[in-house]
């Protein structure tokens, strides 16, 4: 039995219509399209990604007509996340990962991975830079030339190499074009070596702080927590995954 579907994503929701007359997925593809090519005028619009897709269902498929699945980008994109092979030493769980996604409002208008891995990337910038100035201030405080103090430097250099790092992600995945680069853009398994690195980097704080900083560890535990959320999120774009 041969089942034809099309899909489109309209502000973050992933729409899929199934049908096993073809002329009826033609015809949702044939005016989607044209809505699209009104929205470049009058922008009234947010339909985004379109593919029509041939598969075959074997025959214990039952019933016919025609069937409308609505899935949420976020939950799927974490539910995929959190049980891919790369997550199995990492173990961010599904809730963890939608949470934080949906603690951004970008994410309701996600058209794809890449845009729900640009919020990822963003919000662990914001909360690096933030446990950044937390530091400082203890550094102000801490007395001059005691194992504290030299933690709390070191750490301050970590976060600010983390940050500039995840700099670098959030370019490379808005200059990423195709799944194995081109003359103008990152390979594909780049972005998600670049996430480890700025993760990396706010490990190495963990290590500095001194263990009367219980606070600071508190948090830094927290955004490696979300430093593993975005190298699972980026994942897929790893050959070796």
């Amino acid at each position: 039995m041969w089942i034809y579907i099309s899909v489109h994503i309209v502000s973050g929701i992933l729409i899929i219509w199934m049908s096993q007359e073809p002329y009826k997925a033609y015809n949702t593809i044939s005016a989607i399209l044209a809505a699209m090519a009104t929205a470049r005028a009058t922008a009234a619009f947010s339909s985004v990604a379109i593919m029509l897709l041939f598969v075959c269902v074997g025959a214990h498929a039952g019933g016919r007509g025609d069937k409308v699945k609505v899935v949420d980008l976020v939950v799927e994109t974490c539910k995929n996340a959190s049980s891919s092979c790369r997550n199995k030493h990492l173990n961010v769980t599904q809730e963890f990962c939608v949470q934080t996604l949906r603690s951004d409002k970008r994410s309701s208008k996600a058209k794809d991975l890449r845009d729900l891995s640009l919020v990822a990337v963003d919000i662990l910038k914001i909360r690096v830079a933030a446990a950044g100035g937390k530091v400082k201030e203890a550094l102000q405080k801490a007395k001059k030339g005691t194992d504290e103090a030299l933690g709390l430097r070191y750490c301050q250099v970590d976060y600010d190499a983390a940050i500039g790092t995840l700099g670098l992600c959030d370019a490379m995945l808005r200059d990423f074009h195709v799944p194995r680069g081109d003359a103008d853009g990152p390979w594909s398994f780049e972005l998600p070596e670049c996430v480890e690195k700025a993760t990396d980097h706010v490990s190495d704080c963990w290590h500095d702080l001194h263990m009367d900083s219980q606070t600071l560890i508190n948090e830094n535990e927290e955004l490696i927590k979300l430093g593993d959320l975005n190298n699972v999120l980026l994942g897929p774009y790893d050959f070796d995954s």
